[in-house]
């Protein structure tokens, strides 16, 4: 059977390929793809005008046709299989043009595929997105209940947050079905779903008992607001150039930065003192060493003695160590080894005690008195008092600094040791750099290259897979002790607590056993790093009204944007490799970020976001705007994104159907590091001449729809095999 998405395959190939190789001019070519009237012969002809384009009359019928006939071509076993993953939208909210050229990109490469006579899988899913969607439903549960999720149970959480998903997933999938995506629906998936759950588990034990994940306690980003740690995705680094006051969440006043402290450390038996440069003076109470570089002749005299704190007048030694930057500012640097990664670094390589000094909270804890469970920063300016009224204040002066901020929660983030769960980035993701030098893996285009290696040779750091929230998948570990010796304890990796039990008795050969799970969760990005293969049944094929994963792993192709490379498409290699023996797809396609005309990225709180239904349906500057001011924003991002829409869309935005939508997508140049997607896509579409091609297929005047066509089929021709 043909493949029939007009009359027949050929008349498909026919424009593109004839296009391609003979020059032949663009405009009787696309007379001949579109004004035959046999474009309607495989589904119903609506009741009026064939040569007018009406995207709600037609394009809603195609779409039930197409879907209809990609499951029976599908059931042809002689023919050859292309699989592709669709990157799972989180349920944070609705698609927008991100989404939308990420799948517009995509579904041109499956009808391309379809036309070449390949059963076609293209996965649709969703992602729990752990951290965004449970910091969205917080806000949604306190603007309408004034309720914070502590105040509401985690139970009740949980469940509100099912609800959300519920409504989000839904509205995504009526969001691709109006894209038009020939999305294999009987395949989709939700990232917490039980069949993905299992495979997730079944990941972890593996690679467990490999000695690929182990737990360790080490520094991670710690949000204190979320009360978790993050991903360094999940960081954003501001950059301070001088002296700033930011809102930060729980401080009622704004906190002051870019500043830097210089304060005296009094040389024990003397009358020196060493002065440090910090930007954290709330940090001194878990200082262990201050450190000088030895080949520094300032501090010659001082090798080997020792100074005393000066707010605990604990006495602490000076190290000699050569990372120490003899040119910051005094040359002497104060160590706090539990609350600084590279303070923590030095000290295991100077066997530094550790000492802690901020809970999960940021509040302080081991320290005197008047400073005990004071906020972090309320702390700093109480330090700063204190060391003015022991006159060991030496100069407070601006000094530029990147500021890591929680993107989630707009929170500063807190180096912070703890016991967590880590995959060995040096044994599982080293087929990464083989598979691409080796050419079994090639990377679209070219120059994506450069930055893939340099993660191959700057990202070798241990990934850390554990997360303190309430909405994600618990991790299957356990960790067990005989009950007469709670020392001597050891983890299991296990699908259930019996399971664990049993591997427990076996190793400890009593059957007298406590047992207690790890209460974290998955860092989400875990979960999406097997999709590959969970997606698609791995290990157990649990749904028999499916192929088994074999039939459609390795996947041919993933499609995504470059800014997730290493956090998704690179990972994925790794950890898909490391439990298959096979990398999840040959070819990796990457393309630039959504901007709008200023160069920012699509956000909310700017008001420059799209969403794609809204240029195939059409919406009003009031529809636009009422979204803004019913969403979880706050009021003053609230007047902000209204002002922006009334400058971008003063007078809405006008219905020009799927077809349109798609096409004037890929005009971008997507294999670019970004396109001014945003707007130049709305001005490309509302163009009279395009609007005068499109809709009435006016060939006279359609000169940039005909270029539309051109651009579409040289994207097709990047070689996807």
């Amino acid at each position: 059977m043909s493949w029939k998405i007009l009359e027949s395959k050929s008349r498909c190939l026919n424009l593109v390929k004839f296009c391609r190789n003979s020059g032949h001019d663009l405009i009787s070519t696309s007379q001949i793809f579109f004004s035959n009237k046999s474009y309607y012969s495989v589904g119903q002809k609506p009741n009026q005008n064939l040569d007018v384009h009406n995207p709600s009359e037609i394009q809603t019928k195609w779409y039930e046709l197409w879907q209809k006939k990609l499951k029976e071509f599908n059931k042809n076993d002689d023919r050859k299989t292309f699989s592709m993953l669709f990157p799972p939208p989180n349920v944070t909210g609705n698609l927008h043009l991100g989404h939308a050229i990420t799948s517009t990109i995509q579904d041109a490469i499956v009808r391309w595929k379809l036309m070449n006579n390949f059963k076609v899988f293209w996965i649709p899913g969703y992602d729990h997105a752990g951290i965004a969607t449970q910091v969205v439903v917080e806000k949604k549960i306190w603007n309408e209940k004034k309720m914070t999720r502590h105040q509401l149970g985690k139970e009740k959480f949980v469940e509100e947050v099912f609800k959300w998903k519920e409504e989000k997933s839904q509205t995504i999938k009526e969001q691709m079905i109006k894209l038009n995506t020939l999305n294999e629906w009987d395949y989709q998936y939700f990232t917490m779903d039980k069949n993905i759950s299992d495979s997730v588990d079944e990941a972890f034990i593996r690679l467990f008992e490999k000695g690929h994940i182990h737990r360790a306690f080490r520094p991670i980003n710690w949000c204190c607001s979320l009360k978790s740690s993050i991903s360094d995705a999940e960081v954003e680094n501001i950059s301070i150039n001088k002296r700033t006051s930011l809102k930060i969440p729980n401080y009622k006043k704004p906190v002051e930065f870019g500043l830097i402290y210089k304060i005296a450390y009094p040389v024990e038996n003397s009358n020196d003192e060493i002065v440090v440069a910090t930007t954290r003076p709330e940090t001194l109470f878990g200082d262990t060493a201050l450190a000088v570089n030895p080949d520094d002749s300032r501090f010659y005299k001082y090798h080997g003695k020792s100074v005393r704190n000066p707010l605990t007048n604990e006495i602490i030694p000076i190290i000699l160590d050569k990372n120490v930057d003899k040119n910051f500012h005094t040359g002497a640097v104060k160590i706090t080894p539990f609350h600084d990664i590279n303070d923590y670094e030095t000290g295991i390589r100077h066997n530094l005690p550790i000492k802690q000094i901020f809970n999960e909270e940021g509040c302080l804890i081991n320290v005197p008195k008047e400073f005990l469970n004071v906020p972090r920063f309320e702390a700093r300016l109480r330090v700063i008092d204190k060391l003015k009224s022991l006159n060991l204040l030496r100069e407070i002066k601006e000094h530029e600094m990147v500021l890591p901020v929680c993107s989630r929660t707009g929170d500063i983030i807190e180096p912070f040791l703890k016991d967590q769960w880590f995959v060995k980035s040096s044994q599982v993701f080293k087929i990464c750099n083989e598979s691409v030098q080796d050419g079994s893996l090639k990377l679209i285009p070219d120059f994506r290259a450069n930055l893939w290696n340099h993660y191959v040779k700057t990202y070798d750091k241990d990934w850390c897979i554990s997360r303190q929230l309430w909405w994600g998948q618990k991790i299957p570990a356990y960790k067990c002790w005989p009950k007469s010796d709670k020392i001597n304890f050891k983890w299991f990796a296990a699908h259930t607590k019996a399971h664990a039990l049993k591997k427990a008795y076996d190793h400890f050969k009593t059957q007298d056993i406590e047992i207690l799970q790890d209460e974290d969760v998955f860092d989400t990005w875990f979960t999406s790093t097997i999709l590959p293969l969970a997606a698609l049944g791995w290990p157990n094929n649990p749904n028999s009204n499916r192929l088994p994963y074999e039939k459609l792993y390795p996947t041919n192709l993933l499609e995504t944007g470059f800014d997730i490379m290493y956090f998704w498409a690179y990972r994925m290699v790794g950890m898909c490799h490391a439990l298959s023996g096979q990398i999840p797809y040959s070819q990796i396609l990457f393309h630039g970020l959504i901007r709008d005309s200023q160069g920012r990225k699509m956000s909310k709180s700017i008001g420059n976001v799209i969403d794609p239904i809204d240029l195939i349906d059409g919406a009003s500057l009031d529809e636009l705007k009422n979204r803004i001011l019913t969403s979880n924003l706050d009021n003053r991002e609230k007047m902000i994104s209204s002002k922006n829409q009334e400058k971008m869309y003063p007078n809405g935005i006008e219905a020009v159907g799927s077809d349109a939508t798609r096409l004037a997508l890929l005009v971008q140049d997507f294999k670019t590091h970004s396109s001014n997607t945003c707007l130049e896509v709305l001005r490309y579409i509302v163009n009279p001449s395009f609007k005068a091609a499109f809709n009435q297929y006016s060939y006279s005047s359609g000169s940039s729809y005909f270029k539309l066509v051109w651009r579409m089929d040289k994207f097709l021709y990047l070689g996807f095999h």
